[in-house]
């Protein structure tokens, strides 16, 4: 039987939900229970998904619905196919219709716990980015966030030297250093052209005195990517953005400064992303004191070392 996907209306929001609390139940130990009960979430689909998301769904040659998108920027906010009819291409059918309308490339997330999901989307060119603890999901459950948007190159050098602070002292740095792509200089982190090209430097604030584990972790090694994630409920700054390793450890903050600039565009849903650039040691053979990060405009960055 032909399936084909079109624009939810209200009219379908009442099936749609169903259609997701039989999904959900049939999927509950690949996936955590609902955290609310089925009215509310036939209420969320009556208003909020129909009238201030974007609804697809699946149809077949008899009207009856197969599966749904939910779409919410470049956000793929909920996609589920009614558990009858798995394994006939629905899935897939619905995240083209994704991936047609958001040319410029999708984000979601997806529970530890459910193996097939992400099966599914590694299998359609969707690449891990950063799992967290799923202290910010409803559910509370860990968590896996995905992309298949294209990643911000950027070229470095390997570089190991003291550095002597004004302040007195040394102290050894290794990592990378960011190189100019047109004339193969060394950037500055203040250097105009990383501002035009959407990239800041900085260090990780509170890493060595409050994160020590996660600063000495292998996760936090130069070159390894890091998450950033919005502390809005935060006492003391409400501008804060935590940074986490890809594992999901907290390693520290992104410093006040930066953060104010930062936070309005991750609250306006414009992803911006962090690799560790350098790790700071009082030698080579001591532990870490501290990490330098690169932050840039997009869901991922990637160092490109010069050959």
């Amino acid at each position: 039987m032909t399936v084909r996907v079109r624009r939810g209306t209200a009219a379908d929001a009442g099936e749609e939900a169903e259609l997701y609390l039989r999904a959900r139940r049939a999927a509950l130990g690949a996936i955590p229970p609902l955290a609310h009960g089925d009215d509310d979430v036939r209420r969320w689909f009556a208003t909020r998904v129909v009238e201030e998301l974007e609804l697809w769904v699946a149809e077949d040659d008899a009207g009856a619905l197969a599966g749904l998108l939910v779409l919410s920027g470049d956000w793929l906010d909920q996609l589920y196919v009614d558990p009858s009819r798995t394994g006939q291409g629905i899935g897939t059918q619905l995240l083209e219709v994704a991936r047609r309308e958001r040319p410029g490339g999708l984000r979601l997330w997806t529970f530890q716990s459910n193996a097939g999901a992400q099966r599914f989307y590694e299998r359609r060119g969707f690449t891990e980015v950063l799992r967290t603890d799923g202290s910010e999901n409803e559910e509370r459950s860990p968590d896996i966030l995905y992309s298949d948007q294209p990643p911000v190159i950027v070229e470095v050098e390997s570089q190991e030297r003291y550095w002597y602070p004004d302040a007195g002292g040394e102290v050894w740095l290794a990592g990378y250093q960011l190189v100019d792509p047109v004339t193969g200089g060394f950037l500055a982190r203040d250097a105009p052209a990383l501002f035009e090209r959407g990239l800041r430097v900085s260090g990780v604030a509170g890493a060595a005195v409050h994160h020590a584990e996660a600063l000495a972790s292998e996760a936090a090694a130069p070159g390894r990517r890091l998450g950033l994630r919005r502390d809005k409920a935060n006492p003391h700054d409400a501008n804060a953005i935590a940074v986490l390793t890809a594992d999901g450890a907290q390693l520290g903050w992104v410093p006040r400064g930066l953060a104010a600039e930062l936070a309005t565009e991750l609250d306006a849903a414009r992803p911006w992303s962090a690799a560790v650039l350098r790790e700071q040691r009082s030698t080579p053979r001591d532990p870490r004191t501290g990490a330098t990060m690169l932050l840039a405009r997009g869901r991922a960055v990637e160092l490109r070392v010069r050959g």
